[in-house]
């Protein structure tokens, strides 16, 4: 798996809305461009950003225009890390007509989650690793000071290890990190964006989906013998409700114990504050004891 290089001080970084507009949060990319100039990066708005496309799912711009700020980022060696503004729906419908030349020639972090782990399994797939992070619609929220400080120590000082509680059943595991949001892991099922999933351990949110959803969609990882290839599971935040959390939680229990996995729960990954950013692709070792568990990044 290749990294990108790791962000320094007065590096350029791209804002693009690859999905679903932003133009409810007013002032948010006002608000982002000050915060990353804090960082001592220069952030480069794309130019569809801030739109709206009146379409049905209230995309930021038609597709063709989504597509070309995506692709100008990518094809740009000056630009460092390409940070999505936010998920909602999208980005799936772009991949099949994204060159990848000039990213393979200057890598660049992509930093998202949600609708972005159809980027990153993309990415994957073609052996370049990314982050899955918290995404500036939620950087000025108040109780999120710690997911937004995960993605600038994750941009500038690389993996860091990862401590968190949380049940667990199993022993001790290594493979690579591979995951995303649940929904978006099953949609790109047997398409080229799909990344082999052998050796892997698999970590996954989701949010607004019925227990009865979730079921359907670990059904449907099992029949396609997806977690048969998997060292282990880390499961997020499922739902919004802890009733709900519960519920879902279970069915990862009983997916797992038919597949022989280990499983982890309150793994820190969620649409919520307590979303920590984690680097696809890279070779992870778990070590649990009594307080909680160690992630450790082994390599690339």
């Amino acid at each position: 798996m290749i990294p990108a290089p790791f962000l320094k001080a007065n590096d350029r970084v791209a804002l693009v809305a690859p999905g679903k507009s932003i133009v409810e949060f007013e002032g948010l990319i006002a608000q982002v461009e000050q915060l990353l100039r804090s960082w001592g990066l220069q952030p480069e708005v794309s130019p569809s950003a801030d739109g709206q496309h009146d379409s049905y799912y209230h995309f930021a711009a038609p597709d063709a225009d989504r597509l070309a700020d995506l692709q100008s980022a990518l094809d740009d060696p000056e630009i460092r890390a390409i940070i999505c503004l936010r998920g909602g729906y999208g980005t799936s419908r772009l991949l099949d007509q994204l060159d990848f030349t000039g990213f393979r020639k200057a890598p660049k972090w992509i930093v998202g989650y949600s609708d972005i782990t159809a980027l990153h399994l993309h990415l994957n797939q073609m052996n370049f690793c990314s982050i899955h992070g918290p995404m500036p619609v939620e950087y000025p929220r108040k109780g999120y000071e710690a997911a937004r400080k995960s993605v600038r120590k994750a941009l500038f000082d690389g993996p860091q290890d990862l401590y968190f509680e949380g049940n667990h059943r199993g022993a001790p595991i290594e493979g690579r990190l591979l995951g995303g949001n649940l929904s978006l892991l099953v949609h790109l099922l047997g398409t080229v964006s799909e990344p082999d999933w052998t050796d892997s351990i698999l970590f996954t949110e989701e949010v607004g989906e019925a227990p009865y959803r979730i079921d359907r969609m670990l059904l449907q990882l099992h029949r396609t013998r997806r977690l048969k290839q998997l060292k282990g599971i880390l499961v997020g935040n499922l739902a919004s409700s802890p009733e709900g959390q519960s519920k879902s939680e279970t069915l990862f229990v009983e997916f797992a114990r038919q597949n022989n996995l280990p499983l982890w729960t309150g793994f820190p990954c969620e649409h919520g504050p307590e979303n920590r950013a984690l680097f696809c692709g890279y070779r992870v070792r778990l070590t649990p004891s009594d307080k909680g568990t160690r992630l450790q990044y082994v390599s690339p």
